[in-house]
């Protein structure tokens, strides 16, 4: 199950007991979410075999959405943080590639047309 090429923040699924490289929010086999503080408490370390054998800096922890490592000189994961920004990114770049071929998208319901700036 655990490989040579595991790295400590990559985890096992809980559904399928696959392993799941760190970056998976999900797992590709069978779609179970990954086990994060928030989904399943302190029992998520279970799902992460190679978790203590790291070398930890002071002060960092754990993001309870991802799992991933916060330093202590970052308020906030910058891993969420990134997963927000292409998530708000999205619609513009969609709006732009509909732009570039012509096509018109349509009306948003009480938000007026979605055509992109000229």
């Amino acid at each position: 199950m655990v490989g040579n090429s595991m790295r400590s923040s990559d985890w096992i699924c809980p559904g399928c007991k696959n392993m799941m490289f760190s970056q998976n929010m999900l797992c590709r086999n069978c779609g179970h979410r990954k086990p994060t503080l928030n989904t399943m408490g302190e029992a998520c370390w279970a799902y992460y075999p190679l978790a203590s054998e790291r070398m930890k800096c002071e002060g960092e922890r754990h993001c309870p959405e991802c799992h991933g490592i916060i330093h202590r000189s970052h308020s906030e994961c910058l891993g969420c943080r990134q997963r927000r920004v292409d998530a708000q990114q999205a619609p513009d770049a969609t709006a732009a590639a509909a732009a570039a071929v012509g096509y018109k998208l349509p009306a948003i319901p009480g938000g007026g047309p979605r055509t992109p700036p000229a």
